[in-house]
């Protein structure tokens, strides 16, 4: 089908990647994660950055790290971003910071080192949500992770997002839900362009 099949776009690359790949990471239970990546210049196999999140990283790997995905690609990475089950285009429930997030990021890092253009060699990077998913990602210790630079994590969702000091949030929660509300709403839009009939639909 097509959410199995690895998609090569090249009308739709930054300009420091020479190519653009997109398609599923098909999970064991069935479900799948959205994910885009950019190749550099050269024949490879490449080192790849992967960022793992919940808003449209599936489809835009550059999302709040365009500079540094730019000098990376420019340095002969593959980068990668790939979308947590049920945010964006990757199917199955979305649900805020649990133990499957970690088991399907461990997966994915294994299934992205195995592409013909990957040298089993993958590091992650990103902030905020995909900081904290690097954390639990690597808590898995999947085979061919190498590094992580997991930036802004939080310690305690509870304490430190929720309730901070004890006093509900009632700013950021809500906050945050639109933000991720328009990032899949992003993800939506680029479905259309490029024709990803599984996620339209």
């Amino acid at each position: 089908t097509q959410r199995q099949v690895e998609v090569q776009d090249v009308g739709a690359n930054p300009a420091s990647a020479a190519t653009t790949k997109w398609g599923y990471i098909p999970l064991p239970d069935g479900n799948q994660l959205r994910y885009t990546a950019w190749l550099p210049e050269g024949s490879g196999p490449f080192p790849v950055l992967m960022m793992y999140e919940g808003y449209s990283g599936g489809n835009n790997p550059e999302r709040a790290a365009n500079i540094f995905v730019h000098d990376m690609l420019a340095k002969g990475y593959a980068v990668v971003g790939v979308n947590l089950r049920g945010a964006g285009c990757s199917t199955g429930s979305w649900e805020l910071f649990n133990l499957q997030q970690a088991q399907d990021g461990a997966f994915a890092v294994d299934w992205l080192a195995q592409r013909p253009w990957a040298n089993r060699k993958v590091a992650m990077y990103g902030y905020s949500y995909a900081g904290i998913m690097q954390l639990w990602v690597a808590s898995m210790r999947p085979k061919y992770l190498v590094a992580a630079g997991p930036g802004m994590p939080v310690a305690d969702t509870y304490r430190d997002i929720g309730f901070p000091g004890g006093i509900m949030n009632s700013v950021f929660p809500p906050e945050w839900s639109s933000l991720l509300n328009g990032d899949w709403a992003l993800a939506y839009q680029d479905a259309l362009e490029l024709g990803d009939s599984a996620c339209i639909q």
